[in-house]
């Protein structure tokens, strides 16, 4: 390493390899799963963390496997907001930074399960009822409205009680229809608030979607530790749509207002193609312009030239494999790991750029859109 004394070098190994191994005690994960999360093999993190040893096993990290720490989500949405200075730091404190992170006000929100989620959503999304083959039609898509109904059903042959979801989605002509639907089924909650019997509230939900030309979507709601799942069919329009809120989130002592999630949707006539994007949901009318709602709903667009693209993999595994001063540097598993992460994101990309939009959401974007439905609630 130019510039710098076997010293200076032993040093930084010794930095590096404390910090990492806090690191992995910090997200409480084994080293086989630390290696799996971040994209290496359990012998090269097990060398990263051996410092400067006497046996001159120990080796200081990949300049690309440090950059993928500080990229990782899994980090991220611990509060860990990694950068090159803080890795190399003899004053990072990564368990310290997470307390920080869960002291912070945003911490005062807990997760959304079950009974928390009961009531009626408002959903925003865009208009994907024709097939596109690139990511630059979020830019002239229609905004479109739907609604969804989360209520618990008694389940008379095993005494359980179940999340059921009802939900009809509409066209941007029929706004006011989908405002109406949302203000009725409110009435109606709010009508049986107190009431034992679920069976008559149900009932009534049930009826109220049943609207001139529009087919309800009919399923179940079921979580997991970090997701909600609404999973609805509708036989007349051959579609499943799967909504999935990412940990979804409220604040303490408040009820749950809404967030930003995932759908997907696969109906005849585009079972080739399915799509995929977000969607909000909200308890409340959101009024703000359109602008500010699609900027939520943006989706991300892969930048891939694929005429390069071939030529720019052969150059790479030429350096890496034939070129003598640059493969030094490497064992063969990490040239294996550089080239299956170099394969995994152009596959990636071929897959947001040419088969379908890509809607995964993050912590922080729900928190956004929590912020958003309590500004412009109506």
């Amino acid at each position: 390493m130019p510039g710098m004394t076997p010293e200076q070098v032993g040093r930084l190994k010794d930095i590096v390899s404390r910090n990492l191994t806090n690191l992995i005690k910090a997200m409480k994960w084994s080293q086989a799963a630390f290696a799996r999360e971040t994209g290496t093999t359990e012998p090269t993190l097990s060398n990263y963390l051996k410092g400067d040893d006497d046996e001159g096993k120990g080796r200081l990290p990949l300049f690309e496997y440090m950059v993928g720490l500080c990229m990782n989500e899994e980090f991220k949405a611990r509060g860990l907001d990694l950068t090159l200075d803080l890795l190399i730091s003899e004053r990072f404190d990564p368990e310290a930074l997470i307390q920080k992170r869960y002291n912070h006000p945003a911490a005062s929100r807990k997760e959304v399960k079950h009974g928390d989620f009961l009531g009626n959503y408002l959903c925003y999304f865009f208009d994907q009822s024709k097939p596109v083959h690139n990511q630059d039609h979020k830019l002239n898509r229609e905004l479109r409205y739907g609604v969804v109904s989360v209520f618990d059903a008694y389940e008379s042959l095993t005494g359980d009680v179940s999340v059921k979801a009802i939900a009809a989605f509409f066209k941007e002509e029929n706004v006011e229809t989908a405002f109406e639907l949302k203000r009725t089924l409110d009435s109606i909650f709010n009508y049986n608030a107190e009431e034992a019997n679920l069976n008559s509230r149900n009932m009534a939900i049930e009826e109220a979607f049943k609207i001139d030309n529009v087919s309800a979507y009919e399923g179940a709601v079921t979580f997991s530790d970090h997701h909600t799942f609404i999973n609805v069919q509708s036989n007349a329009h051959g579609d499943n749509a799967l909504i999935i809120l990412y940990s979804p989130q409220k604040k303490v002592d408040s009820d749950y207002i809404g967030g930003i999630g995932s759908v997907a949707s696969i109906a005849r006539g585009r079972t080739h193609m399915p799509t995929a994007q977000k969607i909000i949901l909200s308890k409340y009318e959101l009024k703000c312009t359109r602008e500010i709602i699609a900027e939520k709903l943006g989706m991300s667009a892969a930048e891939i030239a694929q005429e390069h693209e071939s030529e720019a993999i052969c150059e790479f595994c030429r350096k890496l494999y034939l070129d003598q001063e640059y493969s030094m540097h490497f064992d063969e598993a990490d040239k294996a790991a550089l080239v299956r992460r170099r394969l995994d994101q152009l596959v990636k990309n071929y897959i947001e750029k040419n088969i379908c939009c890509v809607g995964s959401v993050t912590e922080d974007e729900d928190m956004a859109v929590f912020k958003l439905i309590e500004r412009y609630k109506d």
